[in-house]
């Protein structure tokens, strides 16, 4: 079930969020709140869940369907090719590996 990109952005997918991550927030100090302020805004670039929103494959795991591209850190699904990221900088965090999040439909464009 292959969608196109203007059919996944009339979806309205859920964002990735730090909870949606598996991350448990507590109690926040300055530092650590201007740093979960920074990744909550970072996040809005991904979609929630771990299964591919093009063709519903999973991303994650030993068999996940997530392949590597030429630039570090991005890649893609392997059976439909849909944009996704494995390895976050974010300057107030720092960097978070093997992490495999699909961009969210509304940061793309079509080609």
């Amino acid at each position: 079930m292959s969608r196109t990109l203007t059919e996944l952005k009339a979806d309205n997918l859920s964002f990735a969020t730090p909870e949606s991550i598996g991350m448990e927030v507590g109690d926040l100090n300055e530092t650590t709140r201007k740093a979960l302020l920074a990744l909550t805004e970072y996040l809005k670039a991904f979609i929630a869940g771990n299964k591919c929103p093009r063709c519903g494959s999973e991303i994650g795991g030993i068999f996940g369907s997530f392949m590597w591209g030429i630039a570090n850190g991005e890649g893609m699904c392997a059976n439909c090719k849909y944009p996704m990221r494995a390895i976050h900088r974010i300057k107030e965090v720092g960097t978070i590996n093997n992490l495999i999040l699909a961009y969210h439909p509304s940061v793309l464009e079509d080609k």
